[in-house]
C-alpha cells in the first residue's frame, strides 16, 4: 500500500478553453489516490465564465484552493503554488491535459520504490 499526501497545481489565464479545463480538474477529482489538495492556479485577469466555473467546483470540493496573482507568468504562479504547499508530494498539469484515473497512484509508487528519484513526469 502507499501512503502520502499530495498537492495537485492547475495554471490556467483568461484564454484557458473551459472544457478543456473542466476535463483537467475532473481527471484530477476522479484519481484512484487520493489528491489532497488542488490549486487552481489563476495567472492574470479572469473572464465571468471561467471565474464562475472555479467558484462551482471550490464550492463543491472542499480540497481545491484557488491562487489568484496578477500576470505574472507561468514560472512565477508554479512558484508560488509550490511554496503553498504544504504536502509529501507536488504533481502539476497543464489546464488542457487529462490524466489517467491512476496518474498519481503510479507516480508515487514509483517515487516510493525509488528514493534516488526526486522528480518524474
Amino acid at each position: 500500500m502507499i501512503t502520502g499526501s499530495v498537492t495537485v497545481g492547475i495554471p490556467f489565464c483568461n484564454e484557458t478553453n473551459l472544457v478543456y479545463l473542466t476535463s483537467s480538474i475532473d481527471s484530477i477529482i476522479n484519481q484512484t489516490f487520493r489528491v489532497d489538495c488542488i490549486h487552481l492556479i489563476n495567472d492574470g485577469p479572469i473572464s465571468d465564465d471561467l471565474n464562475d466555473l472555479i467558484k462551482r467546483y471550490r464550492n463543491k470540493y472542499s480540497n481545491i484552493e484557488i491562487l489568484s496573482f496578477p500576470k505574472k507568468g507561468l514560472p512565477y504562479v508554479l512558484n508560488q503554488s509550490i511554496m503553498n504547499c504544504n504536502t509529501e508530494y507536488y504533481a502539476r498539469m497543464d489546464s488542457d491535459d487529462i490524466a489517467f484515473d491512476t496518474r498519481i497512484e503510479k507516480q508515487i509508487r514509483y517515487l516510493q520504490k525509488s528514493p534516488e528519484t526526486y522528480i518524474l513526469g
